[in-house]
């Protein structure tokens, strides 16, 4: 039987709580030996890359730490021909590379103990070193079927985006380890960088570090052959997905469920350079990944179905099925006059505070304020409609519905609604029609049904828009006549998100019992309508006998007159 592994991962978009990070711990020595270690060490390899950051962030006394540190790890780490092989990487504002990846630990040691700290007037720049130690992974000869490591010694302050480029090498099956070691630690950066807190180690107080943090890093990598030991989740910006080690070469799928056949939504294991690290990610837009808002806690929801195929063409019992739940808090969002938040500028905007608002989609049954639908019958009456609500009474944005589709949960999707807001069929949905604040649409329907499938659900993409200084005039309601200015249209949105509505059972039409009973007749008529065949019936009946009786004595005759006269 298929095993059904449900993971979920609350994913803080924009701050990462403390709550979540925990300390470190150091390896219990009375349990995992310094020989079951050496064992690991020695019966498991991987290419391996040292990032050290030497910025501003990073006084003279924490980098002699770090170098201490960095010439503990290449011994413990079996640098060999036939072990582990290890490049080195500095970086501040820019990244470097010291040393290619090389087997020789003795060479290693005498760069890292050579370094100097030359760059104190210069900040660090992590996302820009990690992209710049994958781009050298690419270029380098590296050894076929072999895990990839990047061990990030930092401060953890970066002045550019971690997050893009640390996603990246999740989705690539790249393990990276993230170590503070100087003063100045952020440890929200540290588990941005490594992705993953159980992959951060950072010095509680500033001391040399002891063979214990050594021990418990290398063991860490080690235990699970230099993968991730368990399923990990990919929150990412544009797309949510999975990572994983096998405990044999892969030779299967990994795909999401129902989509199967579209490139983007499977991944076989001709994809993967390491063919026991597997990954999958997919983007929001596609492969029916899931959005809906929560209002409690506010946030969105992000979820897919992704399907572990062991075997290259069939199903088979070891097979899993994973069901992959992200969540994106939603914090408060200052707007002020003329800034820029992700390439969108708001231009001429009051000062202050705004909460964005609520939005909700729901299909209710005979009026717009009826009960929510669940289940239906093919050509009941609905109404879809579509709410944002703001904190108070305020009235500050108004939305568009937009880019609507209907699936059927198993892979099947129609367009209703296009990217401006227009109906695309309207024997099945028409415009919607918006209230004068902009933020109700409704529409009325009938609920229908794909062939020989039951359930529905609808999507739609809401946008907001800033109604101050007439924001919202040449956004919504939408212009369907027109041909749409999508420059212009971007310049004055604010945020988009999606909304999906209740899932619907969907039986077929019932048919009434007067669709298929005889005609009614009038009591008066029943009695001779009766007694009119009966009549007609016997008439028939005795038609047969007279002429049946007739022949009979002719053929009576005919035998009496045969009779043999043998006899006289």
């Amino acid at each position: 039987m298929i095993k059904i592994v449900f993971i979920f991962l609350s994913f803080l978009f924009q701050i990462w709580g403390d709550d979540g990070l925990g300390k470190s711990i150091f390896l219990d020595n009375g349990i995992v030996s310094e020989a079951v270690i050496d064992h690991c060490l020695a019966t498991n390899k991987a290419d391996i890359m040292l990032l050290i950051e030497t910025s501003q962030y990073v006084d003279s006394i924490s980098f002699n730490i770090i170098k201490k540190f960095g010439t503990k790890m290449v011994e413990r780490l079996n640098i060999s021909d036939g072990g582990n092989h290890l490049g080195l990487v500095v970086f501040s504002d820019k990244a470097s590379l010291l040393l290619k990846l090389s087997q020789h630990g003795d060479i290693i040691k005498h760069k890292i103990e050579s370094l100097t700290n030359t760059d104190i007037m210069k900040e660090p720049a992590v996302g820009r070193a990690l992209k710049f130690s994958k781009d050298i992974f690419l270029s380098t000869n590296t050894r076929p079927k072999i895990p990839k490591l990047l061990f990030v010694i930092t401060s953890g302050t970066s002045t550019d985006d971690i997050i893009p480029h640390s996603e990246q090498l999740q989705k690539d099956n790249y393990l990276v380890y993230a170590i503070g070691l100087s003063k100045q630690i952020d440890i929200n950066h540290l588990v941005a960088i490594s992705g993953n807190k159980n992959r951060t180690f950072y010095l509680t107080q500033q001391t040399e570090p002891d063979q214990r943090l050594v021990d418990s890093l290398t063991w860490s990598a080690c235990k699970s052959d230099y993968r991730p030991p368990q399923p990990e989740l990919i929150c990412g910006k544009k797309g949510i997905g999975i990572r994983g080690g096998t405990q044999k070469d892969f030779d299967g799928h990994i795909f999401v469920l129902d989509h199967f056949n579209e490139g983007e939504c499977k991944k076989s294991a001709v994809d993967f350079d390491d063919p026991r690290s597997i990954s999958l990610s997919v983007p929001f837009h596609s492969c029916g990944v899931k959005r809906w808002r929560s209002l409690e806690p506010r946030g969105m929801h992000v979820e897919v179905t992704v399907v572990i195929m062991f075997h290259h063409t069939f199903m088979t019992g070891i097979d899993q099925v994973m069901k992959l739940k992200c969540f994106y808090h939603e914090g408060t969002k200052s707007l002020q006059s003329n800034i820029k938040v992700d390439d969108i500028e708001f231009v001429g905007f009051t000062q202050g505070k705004y909460s964005i608002p609520s939005c909700t989609y729901h299909l209710r049954r005979e009026n717009p304020n009826g009960e929510i639908v669940s289940v239906g019958s093919v050509g009941d009456k609905v109404w879809h409609r579509w709410e944002c609500k703001e904190e108070g009474d305020s009235q500050v944005y108004g939305m568009l519905v937009h880019d609507c589709f209907v699936q059927n949960n198993k892979g099947e999707m129609i367009t209703i609604l296009d990217k401006n807001g227009c109906t695309v069929d309207e024997t099945l949905l028409d415009t919607p029609v918006y209230d004068k604040d902009m933020q109700i649409a409704l529409t009325k329907s009938e609920i229908f049904k794909f062939a020989d499938k039951n359930a529905l659900q609808f999507q739609c993409k809401i946008t907001l828009c800033h109604r101050k200084d007439n924001g919202c005039d040449t956004f919504s309601p939408p212009k369907c006549n027109q041909v749409a200015n999508l420059t212009r249209i971007k310049r004055k949105s604010l945020e988009s998100f999606d909304v999906i509505s209740d899932p619907i059972e969907v039986m077929s039409k019932k048919w009434t019992p007067s669709s298929c009973e005889v005609p009614q007749f009038g009591n008066n008529l029943i009695g001779p309508l009766i007694a009119s065949n009966l009549f007609f019936v016997a008439a028939l009946l005795m038609l047969f006998i007279y002429f049946t009786q007739r022949k009979k004595p002719i053929r009576m005759a005919s035998r009496i007159f045969l009779v043999s006269p043998a006899s006289n």
